[in-house]
């Protein structure tokens, strides 16, 4: 990849040092960056129209809830989807920034768990709208596709940038 360059430095003559793999980490952070800031600005907008609170209680008549009992709150059950997917959204983000960041700083050890999270996180990105076109027939559109396009972009990027880390990270690590 265009962005990840190897260039010796003084770890390759024995001095303790940092940065022994110089990585243009800039471009790769400001993609992942730019991803969560749309992402959130997307869910800012999807909130405030109401279209994901209306998916969710679509959600909450297909999951089989009894709506029979008098108990029963269709609002608040379609309030508690959103709430959990937005949580799940906010620690896996966290966990992919703290591995991006560890991996950024050659953490041999985050690169590996960011490859399988890279895996993880690309097929859910792309399978997306393969998923909800199935739940919810004419209900995506040209932009949840370009979105699921871009993640995938995102996460491939990613995924490249950890396995250069572990490829070309030695064995022996120094500690910085």
């Amino acid at each position: 990849m265009f962005l990840l360059v190897y260039r010796p430095t003084a770890a390759q003559y024995g001095v303790r040092g940092r940065n022994m793999l110089s990585l243009n980490m800039k471009p790769i952070l400001a993609l992942f960056w730019a991803w969560i800031a749309l992402n959130l600005v997307l869910w800012g907008v999807s909130l405030s129209d109401g279209s994901t609170l209306e998916a969710m209680r679509s959600a909450v008549d297909i999951s089989g809830a009894d709506t029979s009992d008098p108990n029963f709150d269709r609002e608040a059950m379609a309030e508690s989807f959103v709430w959990i997917s937005f949580a799940y959204f906010f620690i896996s983000t966290a966990i992919g920034a703290v591995l991006v960041h560890l991996t950024a700083k050659e953490k041999r050890w985050a690169a590996y768990c960011l490859v399988v999270g890279a895996i993880w996180w690309c097929y859910e990105t792309v399978s997306f709208p393969f998923a909800t076109s199935e739940m919810y027939p004419g209900q995506i559109d040209a932009g949840s596709w370009a979105m699921a396009f871009l993640g995938g972009v995102v996460w491939v990027a990613i995924f490249l940038l950890a396995v250069r880390v572990i490829r070309t990270r030695p064995l022996t690590t120094y500690s910085s």
